[in-house]
C-alpha cells in the first residue's frame, strides 16, 4: 500500500477496518495480529532491520456486543460465551456430551440430509477432511465422473460476488466451465479456472491453473471461519490442536439443535491466555465500559503422551472414522 498511494505512512496513510475475534483461530503457521513483528521478519519481507509493533502503534479498537447469529436460541449463546472465555460450567460440559452420536458418521450425515438440512463436517485435521470425503464419494452409487454433481463444494476464491468458502452444490461440468448452486444464492454461478501466483522460495513462483473448488461434505475448522450453519457434525477429540478451535467450530452452527457431537473431550475446549490478555488491554484502552475477562489458569498448551485409544463414553463415535483413527494418544494441556 506504501507503494501503490507513494507513502511513508503505515498502510500507504489510508484508514484500514481490521474485522474479527482475537480469541478465535490464530493464523495458520503465523503469529497473532497483535504480536511484535520481528526484525527478522522485518528484514526478510521489508529488508529493513528493528521490530516494530505495527498493532499497538496504528490500531484503535471496538467492539460489537450483540450475537447475531446465534440471537433465536439465547441458552446456546450464552453456553458459546462461557467457552470462548475459557470457562465453561458443568452445565455447558454436561450440555455438550449429550449432544454425542453413537451412529456411523456417514450414517448420521445421510440422516440429517434426507431432513433437509445437509450438514458440514467441521474436523480439526486435514487428512480426517479428506479421509471423509473421499469416503462420502466412494459411497455414491453412481460413477465418479457424476458423482460430483452432486456434491457440497467449497468456493474458494472470490468469484461472483462470493466470499472465500462459500458452499454450493455443483450442477454441471465441462471443460472450461463448472456450474454451482451456490447456498442462499438464487442464480448459478458459472466457475471458470483461475491462475495463481505462490512463492515457494524467496524470488522463485510457481503458477497454478485450476478451479477453485474443493469438495466440502468436511472442512477443517479453520476453513469454516465466517460460516453460519443449520446443521454441523464437529469432531471436539484430542485431535483439537489449538486454542479457540472448538469455540469456533460450535459458534458456526446457529442453534444447538444443530450440534451434532462425533465425541466430546473436554479438555478441547482450549482458549489463548495472551489473546485474552489482549482483549483486556484493548477493552481497558477504548472500551472501558465493558468488564475485563478472568484469566484460565489452564489455558490448553499441550504436551503429546502415546498412550491406548481413547475408551471414555464422550470419544465412543471415534471408531467411526477410516485410518489414520480420530484419536490414538492422549494428550494433555497445563497451560497456554
Amino acid at each position: 500500500m506504501n507503494d501503490l498511494f507513494e507513502s511513508d505512512e503505515w498502510f500507504g496513510g489510508k484508514n484500514v477496518l481490521f474485522v474479527g475475534d482475537i480469541l478465535q483461530l490464530p493464523p495458520v503457521r503465523g503469529q497473532p495480529v497483535f504480536d511484535k513483528v520481528t526484525a527478522s521478519t522485518l528484514k526478510y519481507r521489508l529488508g529493513s532491520m528493528g521490530a516494530v509493533n505495527i498493532w499497538r502503534d496504528t490500531v484503535t479498537y471496538d467492539e460489537l456486543t450483540i450475537n447475531e447469529r446465534q440471537k433465536t436460541d439465547q441458552k446456546f449463546s450464552e453456553m458459546l460465551d462461557k467457552v470462548r472465555r475459557g470457562f465453561p460450567d458443568d452445565e455447558t460440559l454436561a450440555t455438550l456430551s449429550e449432544r454425542v452420536f453413537s451412529m456411523p458418521i456417514e450414517k448420521k450425515f445421510k440422516i440429517l440430509q434426507q431432513g433437509g438440512n445437509a450438514p458440514v463436517c467441521l474436523f480439526p485435521k486435514v487428512d480426517m477432511c479428506k479421509e471423509f470425503n473421499e469416503t462420502m464419494l466412494a459411497n455414491l452409487p453412481s460413477p465418479t465422473i457424476k458423482i460430483r454433481a452432486t456434491n457440497l463444494i467449497d468456493g474458494t476464491g472470490n468469484i461472483h460476488g462470493l466470499v472465500n468458502g462459500a458452499l454450493g452444490t455443483v450442477q454441471a461440468i465441462s471443460e472450461t466451465r463448472i456450474t454451482v448452486n451456490f447456498d442462499r444464492i438464487t442464480d448459478p454461478c458459472e466457475i471458470e479456472k483461475v491462475k495463481r501466483k505462490f512463492m515457494v522460495m524467496k524470488n522463485v513462483f510457481v503458477y497454478r491453473s485450476q478451479f477453485p473448488l474443493i469438495l466440502a461434505f468436511a472442512v477443517t475448522i479453520h476453513k469454516c471461519q465466517g460460516l453460519s450453519l443449520d446443521n454441523a457434525i464437529i469432531d471436539l477429540s484430542e485431535n483439537v490442536f489449538s486454542a479457540g478451535m472448538a469455540y469456533v467450530a460450535l459458534s458456526r452452527v446457529r442453534t444447538l439443535s444443530g450440534v451434532h457431537l462425533t465425541c466430546f473431550n473436554p479438555k478441547s475446549l482450549m482458549v489463548s491466555s495472551c489473546s485474552i490478555k489482549e482483549i483486556n488491554r484493548l477493552r481497558q484502552l477504548y472500551r472501558p465500559d465493558l468488564p475485563q475477562y478472568a484469566i484460565p489458569t489452564d489455558c490448553g498448551s499441550r504436551k503429546r503422551t502415546l498412550t491406548g485409544t481413547i475408551d471414555e463414553p464422550q470419544a465412543k463415535n471415534q471408531k467411526n472414522m477410516p485410518p489414520p483413527k480420530v484419536a490414538r494418544d492422549k494428550r494433555s494441556r497445563p497451560s497456554d
